[in-house]
């Protein structure tokens, strides 16, 4: 006999069946609230439009300098087929040197100015009888930096300890080059004692030629942040320094004795040195002028000198980056020698460059040294070039001067004396830069801005003559450092940072109508999970929209390349900014979501390539800043809509209306209207460190749809084309 109470069962079971009628045969429906849709609107005013460009000519990519052997892995048959067909137009060759502190050797063969001992200042033969294949940097040994944006394997030969080394400055920037007066371009050292210390003496021991008046200074404390982190570089500035006690010095004769700065101790950590006039002597034997043009220091000491005369050394000497005081220079000298080579970085050859069908038969965008090198050797390339009948998009002068300390005089000074011996033969060559590093945007402070920076550089080209010969400007664009911290909140500010930086870049005394160039864009400068992942794709896009609404003339995506995984030990990620991943030996592995959102942009969105494209604004009717959209009128009468949800969890329900400019009267799309979309349905990254992959990896959908019925799904990107009965709007 149960114990269970009889009745227990029959309630259960009550209950299991009024619930399955409820279910089956709902008395009621509780009312849902309905799917609230964004409203696209175009604006469409014919003979106003944002833009117009020609995607083929607009949508570019870079191809860098890489590690030893790696260009003839990278360069394999199909490794270039696969590039080609993300479908971007003309090429820019992107030039490590500049930012290593080091000389390009563009062609292996050429001229040293001391022929019999392989050494002094080099120019490379314009001769086109030999085919170049790849070319190498070669490393300063009067370098006076102590880190640099390379490879980063130098160390400042001002605190190397060891006496016959030396640091000097270009001689180009020397009165003798110039006719400006030698007071825009003083030298300069500065040293960073690592954390603030006692001080009140100094001893430099002089190389040649040495400075015959200078000035020592320590910085004021409000601007250590610009030097340790923000590549703090208006040196000049006379507010931001504080004079010792003793602090101006002449020294007719190269003397290297103990100065004493003050009769008490200062508290100070970086210390500069500002040289303004000097001896003009060189070493014994040199015949070269340029060997006594400029200032050289053999050796630095700063520290204390008590009563009794016994001087306290605090800098550290050691010939490693990694030991020494940290050191910056205006500029560096590059007289170097064969010795010197990098094998460790190569750089494609021009020929190769050029012949291997990565350029698309379209005008390239080519560097020249112009930090570091001589504008002979500059000159020699506009000549290769003109030689081969390789045709040109334009010569970028320089590579990231504002991040490299450099004055905005002295970069000015050695673009004039550059391109004026360029355009001499060569009047129809386009010249531009200096591809700057960043749009300082964060510290509007004139001190520290973009604006000023350019201000200065472009108005001395107009007092020297040569604002003529500034054809276009260059800059780069990673808007996040970061690369760790939420991709979903990144996503959402970049089309304001952008919007910002150009907006800047507009306010500048340069012509309104010089044309714009992103030189490299990508997520970030360094490496991380998001590059790789669907966020990638959908950054790279929206960075393409936003500056082609901005009138940018010209894009060019950094990563082309087949790569590897580089490790991110901030957030114990790996990424790169590429398009497909590879092996050791070259083989690529698969693509990343960087190669299908360029495919979007470039195959789908701004077609037909070869003819012009409108671009017309667009507004939503709601603040939603998970959105964005870009509209083309294209040649073939097809309306063109790039939209991107950087919603990570949610879809978005879209309707499109095209509006004339008074917002009076819409019309829509005719359905059904053709959608390319791409997401995580068809991509999705697995992160395992250096052997990271994606484990979903199809090709963007293309589908018909009703105009009135399209979805975005969360971290998409959509290209909708379509046409309409007519534009004319009332």
């Amino acid at each position: 006999m149960s114990c269970a109470k009889p009745y227990s069962i029959n309630i259960a079971a009550m209950y299991r069946l009024f619930f399955l009628l409820l279910l089956l045969n709902p008395p009621f429906v509780f009312p849902q609230k309905p799917v609230e849709k964004t409203v696209i609107r175009v604006i469409y005013s014919p003979g106003k439009p944002l833009n117009t460009f020609i995607p083929l000519k607009s949508l570019g990519a870079g191809f860098d300098g890489h590690g030893s052997g790696e260009i003839d892995k990278i360069l394999l048959p199909e490794n270039i087929k696969a590039m080609q067909s993300s479908g971007y137009g003309p090429l820019t060759y992107r030039l490590r040197t500049e930012l290593a502190n080091e000389v390009w050797h563009w062609n292996p063969n050429g001229t040293w100015s001391d022929e019999k001992n392989k050494q002094g200042y080099w120019t490379s033969s314009a001769d086109t009888n030999n085919y170049i294949s790849l070319s190498y940097s070669y490393k300063l040994p009067r370098r006076g930096n102590t880190y640099d944006q390379g490879d980063n394997e130098g160390y400042s030969r001002i605190d190397d300890g060891k006496e016959p080394t030396f640091w000097k400055s270009n001689p180009y920037l020397d009165e003798y080059y110039s006719d400006s007066k030698k007071e825009l371009h003083p030298q300069w050292i500065v040293i960073d004692l690592g954390k603030e210390e006692y001080i009140n003496a100094v001893k430099i021991n002089w190389a040649q030629p040495y400075a015959t008046a200078f000035t020592i200074d320590f910085a004021v404390p409000s601007i250590y942040q610009y030097f340790t982190q923000f590549g703090y570089y208006e040196i000049n500035d006379s507010s931001l320094w504080m004079p010792f006690l003793h602090g101006y010095f002449t020294n007719q004769h190269g003397d290297n004795k103990v100065i004493r700065l003050s009769e008490n101790f200062t508290k100070a950590r970086f210390i500069r040195i500002r040289m303004t006039q000097s001896s003009h002597t060189a070493l014994p034997g040199s015949s070269d002028i340029r060997d006594s043009l400029g200032f050289a220091i053999r050796e630095i000491y700063i520290g204390t000198l008590n009563k009794r005369g016994l001087f306290t050394d605090l800098v550290q000497h050691f010939s490693n980056k990694h030991q020494q005081s940290k050191i910056y220079v205006s500029s560096t000298d590059c007289w170097h020698r064969a010795i010197d080579i990098n094998t460790q970085t190569e750089q494609i050859g021009i020929d190769r460059f050029y012949e291997c069908g990565l350029t698309n038969h379209l005008p390239a965008l080519i560097p020249v040294g112009i930090l570091y090198d001589t504008p002979e050797n500059a000159f020699a390339l506009a000549e290769y070039l003109s030689k081969r009948k390789y045709i040109t998009e334009g010569i970028e002068m320089g590579e990231e001067a504002d991040g490299q300390s450099v004055t905005p005089e002295d970069y000015a000074q050695l673009y004039e004396f550059w391109s004026k011996k360029i355009r001499q033969s060569y009047p129809e060559l386009k010249l531009g830069g200096p591809s700057l590093e960043t749009v300082n945007i964060k510290y509007p402070d004139e001190l520290f801005s973009t604006q000023t920076w350019l201000n200065r550089f472009y108005k001395f080209l107009e007092i020297h003559n040569a604002s003529e010969n500034f054809n276009f400007l260059s800059f780069e664009w990673y808007p996040f450092d970061a690369i760790c911290n939420d991709a979903a909140e990144q996503l959402k500010k970049a089309p304001a940072l952008l919007n910002a930086a150009m907006n800047d870049l507009y306010k500048t005394i340069l012509p309104k109508n010089i044309p714009m160039y992103i030189s490299e864009y990508g997520y970030s400068a360094f490496s991380g999970r998001s590059e790789v992942s669907i966020e990638g794709a959908l950054m790279n896009a929206d960075i393409v929209g936003k500056f082609l609404s901005l009138h940018g003339a010209k894009a060019f995506l950094y990563g082309l390349e087949p790569n590897l995984l580089e490790a991110n030990n901030d957030c114990l990620t790996f990424g790169n900014n590429m398009l497909f991943g590879r092996n050791e030996k070259g083989k690529i592995l698969y693509k990343t979501a960087a190669y299908y959102g360029l495919k979007m942009l470039t195959q789908y969105w701004a077609t037909p390539a070869a003819k012009p494209v409108t671009m017309y604004p667009t507004s939503i009717n709601k603040i939603n800043n998970k959105i964005s959209s870009y509209a083309l009128y294209c040649a073939d009468s097809s309306w063109s809509l790039l939209l991107i949800n950087k919603d990570p969890l949610k879809p978005m329900n879209i309707h499109i209306k095209i509006f004339n400019d008074n917002m009076d009267s819409a019309i829509l799309l005719n359905s059904p209207v053709t959608i390319y979309q791409y997401s995580p349905r068809q991509y999705k990254w697995k992160e395992n460190g250096y052997y990271g992959h994606p484990v979903l990896n199809l090709p963007p959908i293309k589908k018909a749809n009703p105009a009135s019925q399209v979805n975005l799904p969360p971290y998409s990107l959509t290209i909708i084309r379509g046409k309409v009965k007519q534009l004319q709007l009332k």
